[in-house]
């Protein structure tokens, strides 16, 4: 079941016989540009070893997340018929670092780098995630 995340061209689509509908596009990239499944995971398992803190699976908890997210990507944008040489790279790392983003506004740390204000990640948050399915419209 390969390229359940995968982003198609809206002109492609409409070739198709899909409806040239640009919000539902936008949407669309939106949807499978955010690593929601990993950002899931992650937040449940910093909140199970949080309390009491579990030191060192918490600095190393971003990076496995981290790695999910490139893993679960690169599987899911590749096409089922090409195999692994399909993979949309550019999304995947969209994917990674919008993980990373969410990561570093919640306050916690990747490998000992944390953001100096807050407000400064929350702008760029703002920005990436309206801004890049903008400009992103796949292979």
């Amino acid at each position: 079941m390969a390229s359940v995340f995968r982003i198609h061209r809206p002109g492609t689509l409409v070739a198709h016989g899909a409806q040239a509908d640009d919000l539902s596009a936008y949407m669309g990239r939106l949807i499978r540009l955010i690593p929601a499944e990993v950002l899931g995971v992650y937040q449940t398992l910093y909140g199970i070893f949080a309390q009491p803190p579990a030191t060192r699976i918490l600095e190393w908890l971003p990076v496995i997340g981290l790695a999910l997210v490139i893993l679960v990507r690169s599987w899911g944008t590749r096409d089922a018929g090409d195999g692994w040489s399909s993979v949309q790279w550019l999304a995947v790392g969209i994917s990674a670092l919008s993980f990373v983003i969410w990561v570093l506004v919640s306050g916690h740390s990747i490998l000992g780098f944390v953001l100096p204000d807050l407000r400064i990640g929350s702008g760029l948050m703002v920005l990436w995630v309206f801004a890049i399915p903008y400009f992103y419209k796949g292979a």
